[in-house]
């Protein structure tokens, strides 16, 4: 619900005032959710490892909406932020990026079923030597889903809009 009400306080706040203006009287909420958003990703990992932390579970979705919100700000603010958002990598996943939000749920529990960080870290003795192979599996095989799907078949169907 917290990721509804920011997107549409966002939305109120730019129908009324420019993008450029709403970023500078809210600067200091997108700096503080950028950092919170690195903090976010790091408690992700510790709990991942295995180590459950409640901060995840009570402020998570809160921290990336106010961040997502604030990248959706930039994107809407001007010629760097214009230059930055037609960066071929986010070009890429904003592509597919409905199939990663369709699929990465339930792929992201089969990857981390088979691939967990315990197991790919087992025979180094350090727990954090297997985060990034668990998250650059995690996210290849997400990807590839959406990247397959996407072709098989969602162009199929947006090229059925000229239709209705």
């Amino acid at each position: 619900m917290d990721s509804l009400a920011t997107g549409a306080l966002l939305a109120i706040l730019v129908h009324y005032k420019s993008p450029a203006e709403v970023l500078r009287r809210f600067r200091w909420i997108g700096l503080i959710s950028g950092l919170l958003f690195v903090a976010y990703n790091a408690i992700r990992a510790i709990h991942v490892s295995g180590i459950p932390l409640a901060p995840i579970r009570i402020f998570g979705n809160s921290i990336l909406a106010l961040a997502f919100a604030s990248l959706i700000c930039l994107a809407l603010g001007g010629r760097r932020t214009t230059t930055l958002m037609a960066w071929r990598p986010l070009r890429f996943f904003g592509v597919y990026s409905y199939g990663i939000y369709v699929y990465h749920g339930v792929l992201l529990d089969y990857v981390t079923g088979w691939f967990t960080v315990r197991r790919l870290s087992f025979h180094t003795g350090h727990i954090w030597i297997g985060v990034l192979p668990h998250y650059i599996m995690s996210i290849g095989a997400v990807t590839l889903v959406a990247v397959v799907s996407y072709h098989l078949l969602e162009r199929p169907f947006l090229k059925l809009k000229r239709f209705f």
